[in-house]
């Protein structure tokens, strides 16, 4: 009885329990770091083709001008495709309209894109047809998204209920995979010409 109580205070002394914390706390810290490396090795690694997929941007402010891509696309014969992709390019907040009736909405995240977006992230479509998608008052919806609030191609969506201004939802999308550039937008509104001459 004596020995087994000593082994349990030697288990319960202060250098053996800084053993057990600091190897938990490295087994951890392990797992978060190996968490993060597979995540960065197989970012956008779902997407078809993603080794030839570049981004461009100005500087260290992660946007180029519209003008400067679509130029740099048109010069460069070993590109085939430039798709204009706009992060704060559109509201969150939106109103639906079902009848009469006005619905709130609010996507996580709201994009702008061109429709050459869609082609080069391999975005699947599953509802609808984006043909239409290249003028500004075009909308696409996530699947998920479109669950949720009860969106259905053809519904229109407003900011603001009094606003003049409506987008059209043309497609519903299948939501990308999370370990992806597009997984955290829940929509897209069409770019259409909008920034094409600023320079």
């Amino acid at each position: 009885l004596n020995m087994k109580l000593f082994r349990l205070k030697s288990l319960l002394s202060v250098p053996s329990l800084l053993n057990i914390v600091g190897i938990s706390v490295a087994i951890a810290v392990f797992f978060v770091i190996m968490s993060i490396i597979e995540k960065d090795l197989t970012f956008n690694h779902s997407i078809k083709d993603y080794e030839n997929i570049y981004q461009l941007s100005q500087n260290d402010a992660n946007f180029m001008p519209r003008p400067i891509g679509d130029a740099i696309g048109a010069e460069i014969p070993a590109i085939e495709q430039v798709a204009i992709f706009s992060p704060w390019g559109a509201k969150g907040n939106y109103f639906k309209k079902k009848g009469d009736d006005w619905s709130k909405v609010w996507f996580y995240h709201c994009g702008a894109c061109s429709k050459d977006l869609l082609k080069t992230f391999s975005v699947r479509i599953l509802e609808g047809d984006t043909t239409a998608f290249d003028s500004k008052d075009k909308m696409i919806v996530s699947d998920k998204a479109a669950q949720r609030f009860d969106i259905h191609v053809g519904d229109v969506m407003k900011v603001e209920i009094s606003d003049d201004e409506s987008f059209e939802v043309v497609a519903i999308y299948e939501e990308p995979e999370v370990n992806t550039e597009l997984s955290r937008y829940e929509a897209f509104v069409a770019l259409g010409d909008e920034s094409i001459d600023d320079i």
